[in-house]
């Protein structure tokens, strides 16, 4: 009966040791699916797309790079045209829209952020009129180099800090720094080589902020690397982590009389757009070798993940992407993706309605 019951016991250990195998696999992978892309709206009737965003799930916002119009609206039920803005009105004098990011239940529309610029502008809730919130010389002592991506919080401005190992930084209203947060280490066989300044180089993150404002997903280009964080007033608390790899095939450069560390064009770069709503977050995912000349700097697989990170689902497309939207009510993925002549258009992709 003794021995009975110790097989018993150790089966028992077995299974059980089986079955955590098996979920962690499980939220490794996640479920598969593939999604089918039709065009929403096609180049020539675009100027020149560099990122998108979904307004109250009726209007499409469309940025554009090094164009006369900075940024065009789009009507989502007709697809037309609604508004243009021309980039050489009062403080719209940009190089590019690097992000978008739209509200709900708030004073502002949407805002856009120009990291070449550091500029981030607001639009009002009739897309109308704009605020300049920060620039270059606004945010007390920071260098201009020093941050880049921002978004708005409650009470905070959310940025990259460029020169402080690539770590997030909180400004408060008063534009006073409130810290920097979110620590990324050195791979031990390259840490000797990067410095701060360029540790932000290899990592280079991207972050997106739930519609409520206080949830966090963070995904970094050059490591497979994903965080989410509670926001808080004053400060940035880490909830999970999931990495895979951290910056790889690293190599030196004389430049003068210091070494710089930079990607070699064995380096993998992973994630390179992020996009959220209440369920959860899509990240568009690359995991391939990329170098400086690589022209190929498209996605065909998008990864979603629910707020706890328990749900995980993996989506093959049928067409590769560069940048992603999606929409509140979870039902349509948007895209910018290149055509057969290799202009960019405007793609959308049907989502399941099982993560509602």
């Amino acid at each position: 009966m003794k021995f009975i019951s110790t097989m018993k016991c150790s089966q028992l250990i077995l299974l059980l040791i089986v079955s955590i195998v098996i979920s962690c696999k499980s939220y490794e992978k996640g479920d598969l699916k593939t999604l089918r892309s039709s065009v929403f709206i096609a180049a020539e009737n675009l100027h020149s797309p560099y990122s998108v965003g979904i307004f109250n799930d009726s209007l499409l916002i469309v940025g554009n790079y090094k164009s006369d119009f900075i940024i065009d609206i789009f009507n989502i039920n007709d697809k037309k045209n609604v508004k243009s803005f021309k980039n050489d009105q009062k403080g719209l004098d940009l190089v590019s829209v690097t992000t978008i990011q739209t509200f709900v239940n708030n004073d502002y529309s949407f805002c856009i952020n120009d990291i070449l610029t550091n500029k981030l502008i607001c639009f009002n809730k009739e897309i109308d009129d704009y605020k300049i919130k920060l620039d270059s010389s606004s945010l007390i002592n920071l260098p201009r180099e020093d941050y880049g991506k921002l978004l708005v919080g409650k009470n905070v401005w959310i940025g990259e800090s460029r020169s402080s190992n690539g770590r997030l930084l909180l400004v408060d209203k008063d534009k006073q720094s409130l810290g920097f947060f979110l620590d990324y280490p050195s791979p031990d066989k390259i840490s000797k080589y990067i410095d701060e300044k360029n540790n932000a180089k290899l990592y280079q993150p991207m972050f997106s902020l739930k519609p409520t404002m206080d949830r966090l997903a963070v995904a970094t280009y050059g490591a497979d690397l994903i965080n989410v964080l509670n926001v808080k007033e004053s400060n940035l608390e880490e909830l999970w982590r999931r990495y895979r790899a951290y910056p790889n095939d690293i190599k030196l450069i004389k430049l003068g009389y210091d070494s710089l560390a930079v990607k070699s064009n064995r380096s993998k770069m992973y994630y390179h757009d992020i996009t959220s709503n209440n369920h959860g977050f899509y990240l568009s995912y690359l995991g391939q070798a990329v170098s400086y000349y690589t022209k190929d700097y498209f996605s065909d697989k998008i990864y979603f993940y629910d707020w706890t990170g328990e749900k995980v689902i993996t989506y093959n497309l049928d067409r590769k992407v560069v940048r992603i939207a999606i929409n509140m009510d979870n039902s349509i993925l948007y895209a910018l993706s290149p055509d057969e002549n290799g202009q960019l258009e405007i793609i959308s992709f049907d989502i399941d309605h099982e993560l509602l």
